[in-house]
């Protein structure tokens, strides 16, 4: 069972990693802001989000590209691919259609 301590540190992890989709964020590097061990953070936040680190994260980042997909139609794909923390279009374009099914640009026309 984890501690409600641990658990504040994982939703407070959550919530930094959300407030910069742009940056790289490693597990190391977030355990250690929390204050746990790497293996600590890992188990914990999956405890908490049912999923590991890296694919919630990656689920978050695809879930604000669709949101400027729909709302900002003057930034091009790159732009959000960018703003959600992906460098390469085609690398971001590969995951979203993964997650949802279509490309950016097809999601994107969908939406209108």
């Amino acid at each position: 069972m984890m501690k409600n301590e641990n658990s504040g540190k994982i939703r407070e992890a959550a919530r930094y990693m959300v407030s910069g989709l742009s940056e790289k964020h490693t597990t190391d590097a977030l355990a250690e802001r929390s204050g746990l061990s790497p293996t600590t953070f890992k188990v914990c936040f999956r405890s908490v989000y049912g999923k590991p680190v890296h694919t919630w994260l990656t689920e978050r980042r695809a879930a604000r590209a669709a949101r400027l997909l729909r709302s900002c139609p003057e930034l091009s794909i790159g732009e959000i691919a960018f703003r959600v923390g992906y460098e390469n279009a085609g690398k971001f374009s590969a995951v979203f259609r993964r997650i949802y099914g279509v490309t950016p640009r097809d999601y994107r026309s969908r939406s209108r």
